[in-house]
């Protein structure tokens, strides 16, 4: 298990009931779990899915899968012509806030490399707007590549 701070243990401990801290913990001897926001704006995700087969549905993220195998999809055409975002299946879970929301305006900022963006790009409804700012020059190179990348 990765070292974590006492201090922060110790809050972790006093916000969650002792089954579920015990779980937490556990959790760091975990693999990290790779997964895809699939672009619904460009295909469909049944369509996508033809390309990459190996994709599990995840319940709480609309356009969000769980990558079942090793395969590395960063460097395939379906990345490079917009079709998925490579992202965190945890990170997909704030695209439910706006689901189907419509005139909503968010701002997101420390932006990059966009995946919070592009969720709610996906999940909101017409006629909102979507702020993303990054301050660091560097990264902000990043969320542009990304967000355009994904329309």
């Amino acid at each position: 298990m990765i070292s974590l701070p006492e201090k922060f243990k110790e809050n972790m401990r006093h916000l969650l009931d002792e089954d579920c801290y015990e779980k937490f913990l556990s959790s760091f001897n975990d693999e990290a779990k790779r997964g895809v926001v699939i672009n619904t704006k460009i295909a469909s995700s049944d369509l996508t899915c033809r390309f990459l087969p190996k994709l599990i549905k995840i319940p709480f993220a609309k356009s969000g899968y769980a990558i079942k195998s090793k395969e590395k999809f960063g460097n395939t055409w379906v990345h490079h012509a917009g079709l998925i975002y490579m992202q965190e299946p945890s990170s997909m879970a704030a695209g439910n806030l706006v689901e189907n929301k419509e005139n909503l305006k968010i701002l997101d900022l420390c932006a990059s490399p966009g995946g919070k963006t592009i969720n709610a790009y996906l999940a909101c409804g017409k006629n909102s707007v979507i702020v993303s700012n990054e301050i660091n020059k560097e990264r902000a190179k990043i969320l542009f590549q990304n967000i355009e990348r994904l329309g």
